[in-house]
């Protein structure tokens, strides 16, 4: 009968340690540990199975590994002999398991965050006066008295984990807007193309797991990346400019219009001051997300 903390198809002989359960209810999240019994040779396999399949904690589905902690079984070695290297062999490992609903979030190797921003408008003054028709005192307003209004948007944040390398495109893109309309699943919000301005975060180092590894060497944690991508949301496009007095227009999304830049030969041609590019898979998350790992969870 093989253990359910590993997949079925991974093949590995692992043996729950009695007693070694624990599970904490938490203000943000539920965490939970057991201690497992391996082969010391099969300790990485074992870890890479729970890690890139998804094996939650058995009680609490949505309890994901979060980190792991290993210790050879304790057992006398075996004499050395001359000539020997002075490393012990040992021949099983105790690994224990710590797990995290918080770990949900992050099971396609990046956490997802949106949140509310504002923009600051200048209003024209043409609009606007000091005083009341009919006042003596009234006067028009002088330009630095305009007054201004926030225009609501969005800051959508990526923040990629466990990478094997950063692309090029986070160093190179800074600046650039999506070429194509695309769907923030998680929170089913569709953003129209040239809407989502790339800003880049932080980036350092990590570890990474080879999702495709089959070998026992290629599923030793290798060094890896984690990098975080922002994207400012205009909903009414970053290569469109607010004009306030704009002629017919009706609603703020008709104030929002292209502006053109004047040429050597007397024509004009659209001014978008921010370039479209593809930001799919580098920067934006393919919709619908890939799994994390190479198998779905359970």
């Amino acid at each position: 009968m093989m253990s359910k903390w590993v997949t079925t198809s991974s093949g590995l002989n692992v043996c729950e340690v009695h007693g070694t359960r624990r599970e904490r209810q938490q203000a943000t999240a539920y965490e939970c540990e057991v201690q497992l019994r391996c082969l010391w040779e099969d300790r990485f396999k074992v870890m890479w199975d729970i890690y890139q399949n998804n094996v939650p904690y058995i009680d609490v589905p949505d309890a994901l590994i979060s980190s792991f902690a290993v210790e050879p079984v304790r057992s006398k070695p075996a004499p050395l002999t001359t000539g020997e290297e002075d490393v012990i062999t040992y021949t099983e490992a105790l690994i224990t398991c710590y797990y995290s609903t918080e770990e949900i979030d992050a099971d396609n190797l990046y956490i997802e965050l949106l949140e509310p921003s504002a923009q600051g408008m200048i209003m024209a003054p043409e609009n606007f006066q000091w005083g009341a028709s009919g006042d003596p005192n009234s006067r028009s307003i002088e330009p630095r008295e305009a007054p201004s209004r926030i225009i609501h948007q969005w800051t959508y944040t990526v923040h990629w984990i466990q990478q094997e390398k950063i692309p090029d495109d986070f160093f190179e893109y800074a600046g650039y807007v999506n070429n194509a309309e695309y769907t923030i699943t998680k929170w089913n919000r569709i953003c129209a193309a040239e809407t989502m301005l790339f800003t880049p975060g932080p980036s350092g180092r990590s570890i990474w797991l080879d999702l495709a590894a089959t070998t026992p060497e290629e599923k030793i944690p290798q060094a890896g990346w984690d990098y975080t991508c922002k994207f400012q949301i205009n909903k009414y496009s970053w290569n469109k400019f607010y004009r306030a007095m704009q002629p017919g227009a009706t609603s703020e999304e008709d104030r929002w219009v292209e502006m053109y830049l004047r040429q050597p030969n007397g024509n004009a041609i659209v001014f978008k001051p921010y370039r479209p590019i593809s930001m799919v898979p580098n920067l934006l998350p393919p919709p619908p997300p890939p799994l994390r790992r190479s198998e779905p969870r359970g």
